[in-house]
């Protein structure tokens, strides 16, 4: 899967929290939201000044905050992970437990389905 895939299927996928997403569409996908992101945020902080730019930004955060999370639960889902494990991303130190499972290859079929395509 290349980085414009990953992005078509990882947008289209924003709120799904079921099913798996395999390694090179969780890395390809967190990336281009991250590029996606500051580039619009330095755009909105330019053109917009005060509050209705911070709005804007935080909009913004909000969105690519849900996206990653939608991709980061179904790539532990992938490995046969809880989805809740994604909690420990947002803790110091402890986040690289769930770092360690998303650079894990795929697992066969599980209990969260199939492996992806």
């Amino acid at each position: 899967m290349g980085f414009g895939e990953a992005l078509q299927k990882g947008m289209s996928n924003i709120g799904n929290f079921e099913g798996r997403a395999t390694r090179p569409e969780f890395w390809w996908f967190v990336l281009g939201v991250w590029i996606v992101e500051f580039v619009v945020v330095l755009l909105v902080s330019a053109v917009f000044r005060g509050g209705f730019g911070s709005f804007l930004t935080f909009v913004i955060w909000v969105v690519a905050f849900l996206a990653i999370l939608s991709v980061a639960i179904r790539r532990l889902h992938d490995v046969g992970q809880s989805g809740w494990m994604a909690i420990l991303w947002f803790i110091p130190c402890v986040f690289l437990i769930p770092l360690y499972f998303a650079i894990q290859p795929s697992q066969g079929p599980n209990q969260f389905g199939p492996p992806p395509a």
